[in-house]
């Protein structure tokens, strides 16, 4: 099968040369293939996309920095690696612990609250260096001072003591920060 000359500007068309387009199209032969299938009916051939199960979808996409993700223990959440930038680069802490380890610190959640990014800064020199960075939890809000600043990454909602505990995550930060003082203002933004 052939597919017939395309007519010039201005030249008329006529039904056999239609006809030939239809029986070009009508004489490709789609092919399965894995991430769609094939729906061949008297109308025609649709194509429909394979739907990709919920934990291969999940495992395809890795979580951004500072993610707050399910624990490994029933009733536990943990933090997903990601960095502070200031002069240097400073992985938080969890209970002591780099969110870069292998297993992952872990956080018992007890009950709602919000999960924050202390950043801890020396305002001796010529510029602010961040000291310290490490996730704390706390049930209230915190409030920054001179010398730490708070990023509320996520939190806990819906909380339900159980057996067996429930509770919803939220997330409010999706990626690595970089730190700043401007003044006595903290600002943190995206790097």
């Amino acid at each position: 099968m052939f597919l017939p000359r395309e007519p010039r500007p201005g030249e008329k068309i006529d039904a056999a040369w239609g006809a030939a387009i239809v029986r070009y199209l009508r004489s490709i032969t789609l092919q399965r293939g894995t991430d769609y299938a094939l729906d061949r009916s008297p109308n025609g051939t649709r194509i429909q996309p394979r739907a990709v199960p919920a934990a291969a979808a999940a495992a395809a996409v890795p979580p951004h920095p500072f993610k707050v993700v399910a624990g490994a223990t029933a009733g536990h959440v943990s933090i997903t690696p990601g960095s502070v930038q200031s002069i240097e680069v400073l992985v938080p802490t969890l209970g002591g612990d780099s969110i870069a380890s292998d297993p992952a610190p872990e956080l018992e959640i007890t009950s709602n609250g919000r999960i924050y990014l202390k950043v801890t800064v020396s305002l001796s020199g010529t510029s602010p260096a961040v000291t310290a960075a490490e996730i704390v939890w706390s049930t209230t809000v915190l409030a920054n001072t001179a010398t730490i600043a708070y990023l509320w990454l996520g939190g806990i909602s819906n909380y339900v003591a159980g057996p067996p505990k429930t509770f919803t995550i939220y997330q409010f930060v999706s990626g690595s920060q970089a730190y700043q003082l401007c003044g006595t203002t903290h600002l943190f933004g995206l790097i």
